[in-house]
């Protein structure tokens, strides 16, 4: 742990140095934490030793990845959603099936995997991350629309991936997982995530509660923590609890969402960067030379077929520009959910785990890389457009 954080403080400082060239350039800050990680692991300089079988890897993913969805659920009102549901419900009803059937068909035809895996495989990589989509979403320059709808798809799909995941892994282990499971968990996850943050509002608003002011911001934190807590306890959904509680709290309260926002995005940088500095050293020279070339050419026709194949059927008819559309189907990173269930696999000893985590592994860097150095290229397009929609107005 002491060289972890000794190697992580030493790259956040050179990052911080190097900020002021990370618009200006392809390669961003998240990559240079892989990069560095890459390099520190055993079989490169050997500064960290770290596995995906290890219970702190798994544990340290699943706390960053709640904490992002509170953080971004308290950026969404319900409120926000009566006038901008279409696009994510079309992304998450049809897309998300959508996706794992593709990633399904290319890891049989290419990898070569058991329909089974291949669908395991498919469930595993469908979520997209909120912590690399938040690349694009808090870019001003793009549209609200498409930045609501990445947002909501982001935040939500981590949950709803989970069941399907269940499921796949339940039959490739010839253990099929009951139904009350799938469908329960999920309900009971979100019920949760909804009265957990309108008791404790309810509270906090009566006469003899007082709470002082620099603990303002951290109120929305609370709330989610102890969402995520109680289902735990109660056998729901930590994922989708954890996004409803910030949505909750943001349309009961909007000043809870406002005050956290101060602190919200320092807390998910940090989590973001020391992730992508675990991951690059969960991959070593060995690990990639085990790939293969079918698993390379699968990670490219991952990344740049299957999210824009499901996005072109889940949203025809929607009115989805050509351009938003392009967005939508790029700027759907697999980060830290796809890699919390491939760990998770490796330690349920699925069959052909190992396999699998390698598959998802090389399709996740590959997504990372390709996303953050591109994010700055495509908001400066839409900003482009915007300046020339607004020079044609004038003229």
């Amino acid at each position: 742990m002491i060289s972890f954080l000794l190697v992580f403080a030493v790259t956040y400082v050179i990052a911080i140095l190097l900020s002021g060239y990370a618009d200006r350039t392809p390669i961003s800050l998240s990559v240079l934490f892989l990069i560095v990680g890459f390099l520190a692991e055993p079989g490169v300089l050997g500064l960290l030793t770290v596995r995906p079988s290890g219970v702190i890897v798994a544990n340290f993913a699943r706390v960053v990845l709640l904490s992002v969805l509170v953080s971004d659920g308290l950026k969404v009102s319900a409120r926000s959603l009566e006038c901008s549901w279409r696009l994510p419900a079309r992304a998450l009803v049809l897309g998300m099936p959508l996706t794992i059937g593709v990633i399904a068909i290319f890891a049989r035809i290419i990898a070569g995997t058991s329909w089974i895996d291949g669908l395991l495989l498919g469930a595993v990589l469908s979520p997209t991350d909120p912590v690399f989509a938040s690349a694009i979403v808090d870019r001003p320059t793009i549209p609200r629309r498409l930045r609501s709808m990445l947002n909501v798809e982001s935040g939500m799909n981590d949950g709803l991936a989970l069941p399907a995941v269940f499921l796949f892994l339940g039959l490739a282990r010839d253990t099929p997982v009951a139904a009350s499971r799938l469908i329960g968990e999920p309900i009971v996850g979100l019920a949760i995530g909804v009265v957990v943050p309108i008791l404790f509002i309810r509270i906090r608003n009566l006469e003899f509660v007082t709470i002082a002011k620099v603990y303002h911001a951290r109120e929305g934190l609370a709330i989610g923590l102890l969402a995520v807590m109680v289902a735990a306890v109660l056998d729901g959904n930590t994922f989708l609890a954890a996004f409803a509680a910030g949505v909750t709290t943001t349309t009961v309260a909007p000043q809870i969402g406002e005050r956290f926002a101060s602190i919200g995005g320092t807390i998910s940088d940090l989590f973001k960067l020391a992730t992508l500095l675990l991951f690059g050293a969960l991959i070593s020279p060995n690990f990639l030379r085990e790939v293969g070339t079918s698993g390379y050419v699968f990670a490219v026709a991952t990344i740049l077929f299957a999210r824009p194949i499901a996005l072109a059927l889940a949203m025809v008819g929607s009115g989805l520009s050509r351009t938003d559309w392009l967005t939508a189907a790029w700027f759907g990173p697999r980060g830290f959910a796809s890699a919390v269930y491939a760990i998770m696999l490796v330690s349920a000893g699925a069959p052909h785990s190992i396999r699998l985590f390698q598959l998802t592994a090389v399709v996740v860097v590959g997504s990372i890389i390709a996303n953050t150095t591109t994010e700055v290229w495509a908001a400066k397009q839409y900003q482009a457009r915007e300046q020339s929609r607004v020079a044609s107005r004038e003229s």
